[in-house]
C-alpha cells in the first residue's frame, strides 16, 4: 500500500478594523475555506472561524493528519478615513507579555457558556501532536498530526497593523480546532 498523504485545508481570515471611541482598536473576522485536499467541504464556521474536523470523508489515500494553512486577507482593513490600513501576523515575540504573544498558540479551552466579563485564559499550552509555523507575513499553518477523537482545541493567533500610524498593534484572534475524525456519518 503506498503512503498516505497528510490532509490539507486552505482558509481564509478577513479582518475589519473597528476603531473605538477610546482609541482602542478591535477587529471582527469573516473566515472563508479556499481548497482542501482531499475534498473536504464546509469545514470553517464563516463567522467563528472554529474549524471541523469530524467526520472528514474517508479516503485511502490521506491519513487523518491535517496541515491547515490560514491566510490573512487585509483587503477590508480601514482606517477611520477609509484609507488602507496593512496587516500582518505578528512575529513569535511580539505581542501583549506574558501571555497574549505570538503569531499562533493553543490554551485552555474557555468553558461553553462563560459567564459576562469572563476573560479568556491566554497561556501558552503544548497539545501533543499540534504545531505551528508562520510561513510569512500573511500565512501561518497549523499541522494537526494528534490522534482521532472528539477533542477541541482552542487556538490563538496575533495580528499586528503594519501602519506608520499604527505600526506594532496587536490584535488576538481566538477560533478553535473542533473535534477530529474520518468517516461520513
Amino acid at each position: 500500500m503506498p503512503t498516505q498523504k497528510d490532509r490539507t485545508l486552505a482558509i481564509s481570515v478577513q479582518p475589519t478594523l473597528v476603531w473605538r471611541p477610546d482609541g482602542s482598536i478591535g477587529a471582527t473576522f469573516g473566515y472563508v475555506q479556499t481548497d482542501s485536499q482531499p475534498n473536504m467541504p464546509n469545514r470553517v464556521d464563516p463567522l467563528t472561524g472554529n474549524i471541523r474536523l469530524n467526520n472528514m470523508p474517508s479516503n485511502a489515500n490521506y491519513n487523518d493528519n491535517v496541515d491547515i494553512t490560514i491566510t490573512m486577507d487585509d483587503s477590508l482593513s480601514v482606517d477611520r478615513n477609509g484609507n488602507r490600513v496593512p496587516l500582518r501576523f505578528a512575529t513569535a515575540t511580539e505581542g501583549n507579555p506574558p501571555n497574549d504573544v505570538g503569531f499562533c498558540w493553543f490554551i485552555k479551552n474557555p468553558p461553553s457558556n462563560p459567564p459576562p466579563g469572563y476573560q479568556k485564559d491566554l497561556t501558552h499550552i503544548q497539545i501533543p501532536g499540534m504545531a505551528t509555523s508562520r510561513l510569512n507575513d500573511t500565512q501561518v499553518l497549523i499541522n494537526d498530526d494528534t490522534a482521532d477523537g472528539s477533542l477541541t482545541y482552542t487556538f490563538c493567533m496575533g495580528m499586528v497593523i503594519a501602519s506608520a500610524a499604527n505600526n506594532g498593534y496587536y490584535i488576538t484572534i481566538d477560533p478553535a480546532i473542533v473535534g477530529k475524525g474520518v468517516g461520513q456519518k
